[in-house]
């Protein structure tokens, strides 16, 4: 683009013979807004990447943990922001029996399975205490 903005300049200043100085300036502040429109392309692009790169490793890394869990326990339950079980999970409705129930569990409240109040609070409260590693900012 350099290149090209230099042999117009010549081209330009010999045929029509006008002010080199304008006609430079121009070219230089048109070179310089197009080298800044591209590099502002390049980093938008170059993050919109590195995110995709990030969301797909993080996926992976969460779907090799499930296989690592579903290979040490009997049952894997995810759980959503508000306890309630966020896919269907057979092993746990085989589990459980329910007298035979074959309906999903899929958006139950995992505390509705303690039986006792007193657990059912508890149990609550200690899956939505935060961690240690929450609370120190600890990765």
């Amino acid at each position: 683009n350099i290149l090209g903005s230099a042999v117009s300049c010549a081209v330009y200043m010999l045929v029509l013979g006008e002010d080199l100085r304008m006609l430079l300036m121009f070219e230089v502040v048109t070179c310089a807004l197009v080298i800044a429109l591209a590099r502002s392309l390049w980093r938008s692009r170059a993050s919109t990447v590195r995110q995709e790169i990030a969301a797909t490793a993080l996926r992976g890394e969460s779907r090799a943990l499930k296989m690592l869990l579903n290979l040490m326990c009997d049952v894997v339950v995810e759980l959503d922001r508000d306890l309630c079980i966020a896919e269907d999970s057979p092993k746990l409705l085989a589990l459980l029996t329910l007298g035979g129930r074959t309906k999903s569990l899929k958006g139950s409240k995992l505390q509705d399975f303690v039986l006792a109040e007193e657990d059912k609070r508890q149990f609550e409260q200690r899956l939505l205490e935060p961690t240690r590693s929450d609370v120190e900012g600890v990765d």
